[in-house]
């Protein structure tokens, strides 16, 4: 099977995007296409001639930082904020010159399967991202995102407490759900599984993760009190100011610039998107394995879903880390082969009386974190996303894909 990647080739301090790319040559043929990715005057050429100089594919992915990158009205993002967001392998001038020329022809392009990968967050998707998918899934496309398992519709209570909620994607799977293709990006590269005794782990705990009070408030208030109920905790986390958005003024030497002159506005200024920076590559590398360090180091990983109660990639990291996961309950827990007991703990919150109760079977805790491990090696490493989407797309060529839906931790087509 052959498919076509389009997106600028960025990467990101959350690395699954990049690795999602990388893995799906698991199990099909891929070749790239996209500032970053190709030259500047093919790209001028646009997507039909590109196309109709190389052998069919059988499908086109085309990625959401791609389409910001065409700066439509009304999305999250736009080219240089990605630019400002994201480590630059493309030119942001390519990016904005190109994409949008080359996002209209891919709109009337009928001969072959499209489908649009929208790896933003599906609990705070804006209007405008929602009208343009929409938009694509009225022009033949399909659209892969989270599952609709993750989900859940929000009161109009909640959404005005915290401010970003929207049910913008459990509308668009709901509505769509025969071209909706639910395969998360969340998955495992065997890099991050380690291998350690249990006892030998240095840190009863860590709370890892964005901890800022807006949308993930609980884990800083978690973190706290395990640490001052006597427990070892993992609290090196030297990069977890290294923002993505926000230049931090302390830590000017983590980014890069073009100029002296520009750092000097940056630091001036703070925030701007038309001041080209991003976090230097030693830098996310370190922010990375920082991370994983503190799971591998720990017995027990407090994860939950901040605000939005949403599936975060913590619950297989921590996992396959080794260490036992103690979760807060979230839609499509269990769908995705999590039990409690099992393979991990599932606490609705953390008290002294439930930190007492988790850590008093030792014997017990290994086989549930080892368990743990097992289900990620066995259900969601990332080549099983890959594998997924290899046979979603099989099924449409066929005319069977009726939708799909996930059940104790598989990936399931409905024909």
């Amino acid at each position: 099977m052959r498919i076509l990647v389009i997106d600028v080739n960025f990467d990101y301090k959350n690395p699954m995007y990049r690795q999602f790319y990388n893995h799906l040559a698991y199990c099909m043929e891929v070749d790239y296409f996209g500032p970053g990715y190709v030259k500047r005057e093919i790209l001028e050429k646009g997507i039909i001639q590109f196309l109709d100089e190389r052998e069919p594919y059988n499908a086109i992915l085309l990625g959401t930082y791609f389409v910001y990158s065409a700066n439509l009205p009304g999305m999250r993002f736009n080219a240089y904020q990605i630019h400002r967001r994201s480590i630059p392998y493309y030119y942001v001038n390519d990016a904005y010159q190109c994409c949008k020329t080359i996002f209209e022809e891919l709109r009337i392009i009928n001969s072959i399967i499209k489908i649009f990968i929208y790896y933003e967050d599906s609990v705070s998707m804006p209007k405008g991202d929602y009208n343009i998918c929409k938009m694509l899934l009225e022009d033949g496309f399909y659209l892969m995102s989270w599952p609709i398992q993750y989900m859940q519709i929000f009161k109009k209570k909640h959404m005005r407490e915290t401010a970003i909620l929207t049910n913008n994607a459990y509308q668009l799977a709901e509505e769509y759900s025969t071209k909706y293709i639910p395969i998360p990006l969340h998955a495992i590269t065997y890099p991050e599984i380690f291998m350690r005794d249990y006892e030998l782990r240095e840190y009863d705990w860590c709370v890892p993760g964005n901890k800022s009070k807006a949308f993930y408030g609980n884990r800083s208030g978690v973190a706290s009190f395990i640490e001052k109920s006597g427990n070892k905790v993992w609290t090196k986390d030297p990069f977890q100011k290294l923002s993505v958005d926000n230049i931090q003024k302390e830590h000017m030497e983590w980014y890069e610039f073009n100029s002296r002159f520009e750092r000097f506005l940056s630091r001036i200024v703070g925030k701007d998107m038309y001041i080209p920076s991003y976090p230097k590559l030693v830098y996310v590398a370190g922010c990375r394995e920082n991370y994983l360090e503190s799971m591998r180091r720990s017995k027990y990983v407090y994860v939950d879903g901040g605000a939005g109660e949403i599936f975060v990639r913590k619950y297989f990291e921590a996992c396959a880390c080794g260490a036992l996961m103690v979760g807060k309950m979230i839609p499509g827990l269990s769908d995705f082969g999590f039990k409690d007991g099992i393979n991990c703990r599932i606490v609705e919150e953390i008290n002294e009386e439930i930190v007492k109760e988790i850590i008093s079977d030792k014997i017990k805790n290994i086989q549930i974190a080892q368990e743990g491990q097992k289900l990620i090696l066995k259900k969601h490493m990332m080549h099983h996303r890959a594998a997924a989407l290899y046979h979603t797309i099989g099924a449409i060529q066929y005319g069977s894909y009726k939708g799909a839906f996930w059940q104790n931790g598989k990936y399931a087509i409905k024909s």
